[in-house]
């Protein structure tokens, strides 16, 4: 948009510009059930700027539908939604406040988020959410987003965080055994 650049940023604070130039070098991990993969990519990740969490949320939904198989393929591809005795489940965790968007006439990021949710649950996926120490504006969405209250988590310590985890997992193994 607008000749190789993308106006970033909330449509009534003053924007930055994106050239396409700035992505960071790290690509998204695949689906994978090695721990050390993932714990080494955390590691090389770092912060910086707004959240966009509704990238996120895109992201965390891309890599569950049967519609991005021809992106995540092999072991990684995402099985079809009406695969019997599976269930598609994504866990959400932000600190942050959902106030950073690339196009933001397709609304806020906040709103994006919630529109993004909204479909991903109507496709069958459960939504679970932990808001780490997030501001009231990012609770406020992961609460949305979250399949219903069992699936929504506010930790603010380590040990409320492995508790919500560990809920989690129960819930989902849960899932897995009941279906």
């Amino acid at each position: 948009k607008n000749g190789g650049g993308w106006q970033t940023g909330h449509p009534t604070r003053s924007g930055a510009w994106y050239d396409g130039d700035e992505c960071r070098a790290r690509q998204p991990v695949a689906l994978t059930n090695k721990r050390t993969d993932l714990i080494n990519h955390i590691k090389s990740l770092n912060a910086g700027g707004g959240t966009a969490g509704h990238l996120g949320i895109a992201w965390s939904w891309y890599l569950v539908s049967e519609y991005w198989g021809d992106v995540f393929t092999g072991a990684s591809a995402p099985l079809a939604y009406t695969e019997p005795d599976s269930t598609k489940v994504v866990i959400l965790m932000t600190d942050g406040a959902f106030n950073a968007e690339i196009f933001p006439e397709q609304g806020n990021s906040n709103t994006q988020a919630r529109n993004l949710c909204d479909n991903m649950k109507a496709s069958g996926v459960n939504v679970y959410a932990v808001a780490l120490s997030a501001p009231k504006s990012g609770q406020d969405v992961l609460n949305y987003c979250a399949s219903g209250p069992d699936f929504y988590f506010e930790p603010d310590s380590a040990a409320e965080l492995t508790d919500a985890y560990r809920k989690i997992a129960t819930s989902i193994s849960d899932l897995r055994i009941s279906g």
